[in-house]
């Protein structure tokens, strides 16, 4: 009997059980034995024994190299943060219309991608080559974790790209502030809830002119035809002439049209006034995000205020086929009339930068002496002039 047996007989008979489980650790440290996680922690446990001697880890080897345009895009269906500037189409609409290279880096740790970024080779008009992501696009987010993209960034900094004088990323998440410009801003509001609510943001001189609008006789409609991007071609060019700018070539738009629009990545919307089409935008869908990417409108209509009446059917529509986001896309810092007008439906405002990888940074183009005397003669000539310097020197003033 244990009561009866000698102190240190009785004490020992307590601990053998502990003895003899470490000794069996012991042995199975010593001879390499593979022992399933179950059966050890239940021992260690017992026990209460806290350390458990594991083997390190070896650290995961990124690579860097260069994607197919499948794998890329395959990444691109599986993030849930691309849009549509993202996606291939648009990528392939910007080389053929433009003659542009594509590029698609990315890092991967062997059997996934961890980060990519698309950029266009594109050339000033004295020769310059530069890689952007991208132009003629309004912000591209960056699409992976944070420390790949930094490790990609660094790597854009040495060969085989050490080659292009600029290398330049327009994003609202730049990898390093100190490297980026915050050349604009972007406008989007969030879509995931009723649209009363959404409408109860807009401001009350909003809510006043819409009524007027509704009062004017102006019907609000969406389309994919040839006939459509006709339409909005046309007010397009009467725009852009107002502002002094180059018109993008038509062709674009009807690229735009085959590519994206017929696929079910977008649509043009239209106002009219009776049988007269007073202002139309082109919308981008994709992965929940509508983009507001163009718009125009009749200068000799303003009055009913035919724009308010388009960006309130859009914003409806937009919830109406799911979508979370509204983008309403990109402004000059110095565009205040602009700005005023995204805030004013109830837009959150955030800065989009020009993040210099390599390259010194320039003033924009819209902002050199060559555009401003550009612009004067744009604005002082007919149609026929703002057409051609599109046609001819567009492609060059990224």
């Amino acid at each position: 009997h244990r009561s009866q047996a000698p102190r240190k007989l009785r004490i020992a008979g307590i601990f053998a059980p502990m003895f003899e489980q470490i000794y069996y650790l012991i042995r199975l440290t010593q001879s390499e034995c593979h022992v399933k996680g179950d059966t050890l922690q239940k021992i260690l446990q017992s026990q209460r024994l806290r350390y458990v001697k594991t083997k390190k880890k070896p650290p995961v080897q990124l690579l860097i190299r260069d994607l197919a345009i499948e794998e890329y895009q395959n990444f691109v269906d599986q993030h849930p943060q691309s849009i549509v500037f993202h996606h291939r189409r648009w990528l392939e609409l910007l080389c053929d219309q433009h003659g542009f290279g594509l590029h698609l880096p990315a890092v991967t740790d062997g059997t996934s991608i961890l980060a990519a970024i698309p950029f266009l080779e594109t050339k000033s008009i004295f020769g310059k080559r530069k890689l952007i992501s991208l132009p003629f696009t309004d912000s591209v987010g960056l699409l992976g974790d944070s420390k790949a993209l930094a490790a990609l960034t660094r790597r854009l900094t040495s060969s085989p790209y050490d080659k292009f004088d600029t290398i330049v990323i327009r994003t609202n998440q730049p990898t390093s502030v100190d490297s980026a410009d915050p050349a604009w801003v972007r406008h989007t509001i969030a879509l995931d809830r009723p649209f009363e609510q959404v409408y109860s943001g807009f401001e009350r001189r909003l809510k006043t002119n819409l009524r007027r609008a509704r009062k004017s006789d102006l019907t609000f409609s969406c389309h994919t035809s040839a006939e459509a991007v006709q339409e909005f071609y046309n007010l397009q060019l009467m725009t852009r002439r107002r502002l002094g700018v180059p018109v993008q070539p038509r062709r674009f738009f009807c690229r735009l049209r085959e590519r994206l629009l017929e696929e079910g990545f977008g649509h043009i919307a239209l106002v009219r006034q009776g049988t007269k089409t007073v202002a139309a935008g082109v919308f981008l869908h994709y992965n929940g995000t509508m983009i507001y990417k163009y718009s125009a409108a009749d200068p000799s209509a303003l009055e009913c205020r035919p724009n308010e009446f388009l960006t309130y059917n859009a914003i409806k529509r937009s919830i109406e086929l799911g979508c979370h986001l509204f983008d309403f896309g990109i402004s000059n810092q110095s565009q205040d009339g602009l700005r005023r007008y995204k805030r004013k439906f109830g837009a959150t405002e955030e800065t989009v930068y020009r993040e210099f990888i390599t390259g010194e940074q320039r003033p924009l183009t819209e902002d050199s002496a060559a555009m401003t005397f550009a612009s004067a003669l744009i604005r002082n000539s007919p149609f026929f002039v703002c057409r051609a310097l599109g046609e001819t020197f567009y492609r060059y003033s990224q």
